[in-house]
């Protein structure tokens, strides 16, 4: 073979060293494998044992009852492993099947709980299904751990779906709880709110207004009254000062030249005053009368205003009705009572006048008392009534305005009442709707955590019980020939090529020329004594005993150490088909 540099690799050469050396390279290639074999036969047998566990669904449809628990089968998975592959649940199996007897009297705790972890295996296989696995060199408690710690799985996974459901039914509970709590503040904010703004409140603004209308009207009758009953007054002070005026010239000396002057001075002023009040025989307080007729006419305006908006059957309209209905009972009878007056004075008058002539005439004295006549003390009377109504509608005007200044105040003071009543019941309308959603969640919860509860959930399905295995997992004792044979080959060559790196000693024509840096004209083959023969037979019979011994040793140890011939070549033999490459693992 021609390299690129030039050079020849000589293939000859390299087989030479090979056959050689033969010997470093068959004596480790028997050795290893056999130490490896060897080694296998000391490992102890061990054996698996797999559950296929299945993950279905709830049984009810979720659009009916939907579960709470929503976490993979992963995620899930892992919070139980988690539970199970604790040091105390591992204790517990450990003391109840007896496992690593020998070994836990030669290991700390903890080395023993990290050996039973190693020896379980958990993998997720599809996405609803998870196979378990147990390994150790007994293979009926191989199989009942593994039986122990599927149950334990299924165990723990409803445990799990149960208190999450009973967790999230709890969440939900407080959550209202302190929602209500909320609520009740609200309320209690609220009541204090109205309780302080009682009069300011907007559904008491149309009663509010429609109060401050009637003590409007109200004012403005009074008013008028007011000023009916200050025209009364001066009307009345008027006939009063005429009164004392006339008896004040009748009672002078010398004042009545005419001898029947004194006696008719009455009949003269009751004359005088019916001519003055339009032939009325004296005044009469007509003010609770026009008082009345006001209020009929106010009452009159509001009810034409309501029958604008609402029909006669309304029940403020009757209401309305019968207020007036009683307001004009009230003024016929203060007509008739004003009539009746006016017709007694009218007597009085009558009866005065035809008395005054046959009246003797009075002795002259010499001071003459004034003498006022009856109608003088009548007048007096509806002076000092109609000034005690004046004071009266005054004060009543005084405590009306009063109460239109509050309800002005309270009628102002209602958009902002509004506002911060709105804020307030904002937020107990959002704390509430958020509440109900809350409740309407927890009773959807209550479902879940009853359907749990029931095993009606996602449960855990033993698909593939546990088996009893019936050859060993491990030791691959193949594996442990083949990795020995791959060494000791490995080993031979390596020192096969060693020695060559070692050897500087010319070997052929080439190594030569390149030494001495001249053609070689000849070589001389190597001559073979007698001797040399009888050495390198020797030598070669040395070395095929040795490896014989080797063999021979290594199946003497087997048979005696570990098992016998017969045995072990049966036991390799069963394996090797057992492990065949066509064997689909």
């Amino acid at each position: 073979m021609q390299l690129a540099s030039g050079k020849s690799v000589d293939f000859t050469r390299y087989i030479g060293l090979l056959w050689k050396w033969k010997f470093l390279i068959i004596v480790p290639t028997i050795v290893f494998p056999l130490a490896a074999g060897y080694k296998s036969m000391q490992i102890q047998d061990r054996f698996m044992s797999s559950t296929l566990i299945l993950v279905t669904p709830q049984k009810v449809p979720t659009n009916i009852v939907a579960s709470t628990v929503t976490t993979g089968i992963e995620e899930r998975l892992s919070t139980i492993s988690q539970q199970i592959f604790s040091r105390t649940r591992l204790e517990q199996i450990i003391q109840e099947f007896n496992l690593f007897e020998q070994e836990r009297q030669e290991r700390a705790p903890e080395e023993i709980i990290a050996l039973m972890r190693s020896r379980i295996e958990l993998k997720v296989s599809r996405t609803n299904a998870f196979e378990l696995s147990f390994v150790d060199a007994n293979p009926r408690l191989a199989m009942l751990v593994t039986n122990k710690l599927t149950s334990l799985f299924i165990e723990e996974n409803l445990k799990v779906r149960e208190q999450q459901a009973i967790g999230t039914g709890q969440f939900l509970a407080d959550e209202i709880e302190r929602y209500r709590e909320q609520i009740r503040e609200k309320e209690k904010a609220i009541f204090e709110f109205k309780r302080q703004h009682m009069n300011e409140l907007p559904e008491q603004l149309a009663s509010s207004q429609s109060r401050l209308g009637q003590l409007q009207s109200q004012l403005q009758i009074n008013t008028q009254n007011a000023n009916a009953a200050e025209d009364r007054r001066v009307r009345l002070q008027q006939q009063l000062a005429e009164i004392e005026r006339r008896v004040a010239e009748g009672a002078q000396p010398g004042g009545g030249a005419g001898g029947g002057e004194q006696s008719s001075l009455s009949a003269q002023l009751a004359a005088l005053l019916g001519s003055e009040s339009g032939g009325s025989p004296a005044a009469v307080d007509e003010g609770p009368l026009r008082a009345l007729e006001g209020q009929i006419a106010e009452r009159e305006r509001v009810l034409e205003g309501m029958l604008l908006t609402v029909t006669e059957k309304h029940p403020d309209v009757s209401q309305l009705k019968a207020v007036i209905a009683k307001l004009q009972e009230k003024a016929a009878a203060e007509r008739a009572r004003i009539e009746a007056e006016r017709s007694r004075l009218e007597e009085e008058r009558e009866a005065e006048a035809a008395s005054a002539p046959a009246a003797p005439d009075p002795e002259p004295v010499p001071d003459l008392v004034p003498q006022y006549p009856p109608v003088y003390a009548s007048l007096k009377a509806d002076l000092l009534k109609t000034e005690t109504e004046i004071a009266r509608i005054a004060a009543q005007n005084e405590e009306i305005q009063r109460s239109i200044e509050i309800y002005q105040r309270r009628i102002s003071a209602t958009p902002a009442r509004q506002l911060q009543l709105q804020q307030i019941s904002e937020d107990y309308d959002n704390i509430r709707a958020v509440m109900e959603s809350l409740i309407n969640k927890k009773l959807q919860a209550d479902l879940s955590e009853n359907m749990e509860r029931k095993q009606k959930g996602e449960q855990f399905k033993i698909l593939d019980p546990a088996n009893l295995p019936e050859k060993p997992y491990s030791p691959n004792r193949r594996r442990y020939v083949a990795g020995g044979l791959v060494v000791g080959l490995g080993l031979g060559l390596g020192l096969v090529l060693l020695l060559d790196l070692l050897d500087f000693s010319v070997r052929s024509k080439d190594d030569l020329e390149g030494v001495l840096d001249a053609p070689v004209l000849t070589v001389i083959p190597e001559i073979r004594t007698a001797a040399s023969l009888r050495r390198n037979l020797l030598l070669r019979l040395g070395a095929y005993g040795a490896c014989a011994a080797c063999l021979f040793l290594a199946v003497g140890i087997v048979h005696i150490k570990v098992k016998p011939i017969p045995q072990a070549v049966s036991d390799l033999y069963a394996q090797v088909r057992a492990t065949h490459w066509t064997t689909i693992r």
